[in-house]
């Protein structure tokens, strides 16, 4: 019994160290950055093993559309990182993740009206 108690919480300690989330757009396959680096299309899924103060900056891109910038913050509480804080104290800068989706909508690149070319009158 006791090594099942200490097996489920290494497991838990391990586990409790990245969050992950999938990150999504409207419309979808827009590129998806996170602090420059490229990660994909959406939808993509992004993992992140730092403390919970940190934040990524999101920056999505898709041709025909405005370039979107968001900041990721991981502001949800963790149930399995409290459980192991509470028991060993020792997963606690791991508290806060991702929430499982993310889904940001991105606004059409303004059409610049045509002009018709005039020619000069003498």
């Amino acid at each position: 019994m006791k090594r099942l108690i200490a097996f489920v919480l290494i497991c838990a300690g391990l586990s409790a160290c990245a969050t992950s989330t999938t990150i999504k757009s409207i419309p979808p396959g827009a590129r998806a950055y996170v602090d420059q680096r490229l990660l994909g299309e959406t939808p993509v899924k992004f993992s992140d093993s730092s403390a919970f103060w940190t934040r990524r900056r999101l920056v999505l891109r898709m041709d025909g559309w405005e370039d979107t910038q968001f900041i990721l913050r991981k502001d949800e509480l963790r149930v399995g990182p409290l459980i192991g804080t509470i028991l060993i104290a020792v997963p606690v800068f791991w508290l806060f993740g991702y929430p499982n989706e993310l889904t940001y909508e991105l606004e059409p690149e303004p059409r610049i009206p045509e002009v018709e070319p005039t020619t000069p009158s003498s």
